[in-house]
């Protein structure tokens, strides 16, 4: 009886299963990558557009108002109590249908912020209903910054008090960064270590003569807290 021949199959043989699976396996990481990295750049403008849009509204609200500066502050000896948030002082001046109510006006302000959970846009406290004509270099003058929880920048946070609203709060919402805007409107991601204590503080404040070229944390700690 004669042995029956079957024709040979063109399957794979368990090497090429095994490279081809590596093979998948490597190209499933670098799409997971670029798809993370993609996204993360994708809510780092979506950010920088939101704080850029309120920014915009700044001049509008100083016009109108003698010149000066919204309220930045917690504590406000002439309006305290009232409208404590910066971006609510602003919101007249937003497109915003007239038919909104003023919950809806309130949850619009606090959705249209930071993208990353937790946190929000925190104003200067340093330069709370300042005339804009004292600020001498509006390019250099920090108005808005990404803060966790907290949305008043003061003495207190910057002195690590409240290290967790912004300096010590790990990790910063774009990439170890967080978006920054300044009075003359123009908006962009930095480190916390290229911004300088002359970024949020004015002449008349208390030591700037002797901070306003300094960090206001240093590139070990920051990278530490990324």
């Amino acid at each position: 009886m004669n042995k029956t021949d079957y024709p040979k199959t063109g399957g794979f043989t368990l090497i090429e299963l095994l490279l081809s699976l590596a093979v998948i396996g490597i190209l499933s990481s670098v799409l997971v990558v670029a798809v993370g990295r993609a996204k993360a750049a994708a809510n780092s403008a979506k950010c920088s557009a939101h704080m850029r849009y309120w920014q915009a509204m700044v001049p509008m609200f100083a016009a109108d108002h003698n010149g000066k500066l919204p309220r930045t502050t917690f504590n406000d000896p002439i309006n305290d109590g009232q409208n404590k948030e910066t971006v609510i002082n602003l919101l007249p001046y937003c497109d915003m249908p007239d038919t909104m109510s003023e919950h809806e006006r309130w949850a619009w302000a606090m959705e249209n912020q930071c993208t990353e959970e937790g946190w929000h846009f925190g104003a200067n406290s340093y330069i709370s209903r300042a005339p804009m004509a004292t600020i001498t270099d509006p390019a250099r003058q920090i108005f808005f910054i990404d803060m966790y929880s907290g949305r008043w920048l003061t003495g207190t946070v910057l002195n690590g008090g409240q290290g967790g609203f912004l300096l010590y709060r790990s990790p910063k919402p774009h990439n170890g960064m967080v978006t920054v805007g300044f009075l003359d409107g123009h908006v962009e991601p930095r480190m916390l270590s290229s911004i300088t204590y002359g970024m949020i503080l004015t002449p008349d404040s208390k030591g700037y003569d002797s901070k306003k070229d300094k960090p206001i944390i240093s590139v070990e700690e920051d990278l530490q807290y990324q």
